[in-house]
């Protein structure tokens, strides 16, 4: 029988975030915003075992900032940037292919 217990308690902590332009931005502001909480609390709180500045990471388009997507055979699903892109390295990599025949 299946029992389901409460284990590995910690704090997380969440910054409020401001709307900005783009995900470059974003990011940065919440880097900082993050950094500058950690250190307000390694200064101000006692016993804390670790603390530290972490972050997910995700696959994004580099034409339309997209999440990463793909079809089975690996092209891109986001935009026709990527898509053309991708079809162009294919290529490439079949006439590579060829020459090493």
């Amino acid at each position: 029988m299946k029992k389901t217990i409460q284990d590995n308690y910690r704090v997380e902590i969440y910054p409020a975030q401001l709307i900005i332009s783009s995900v470059k931005d974003i990011n940065e502001y919440d880097k900082d915003i993050c950094q500058g909480i950690l250190a307000d609390i390694n200064r101000h709180v006692d016993n804390i075992g670790e603390a530290e500045v972490v972050c997910d990471t995700k696959d994004i388009c580099t034409h339309c900032e997209s999440i990463w997507e793909t079809e089975e055979s690996g092209e891109p699903v986001c935009c026709n940037e990527a898509i053309h892109e991708w079809i162009k390295e294919q290529r490439k990599s079949d006439e590579k292919a060829l020459l090493n025949e």
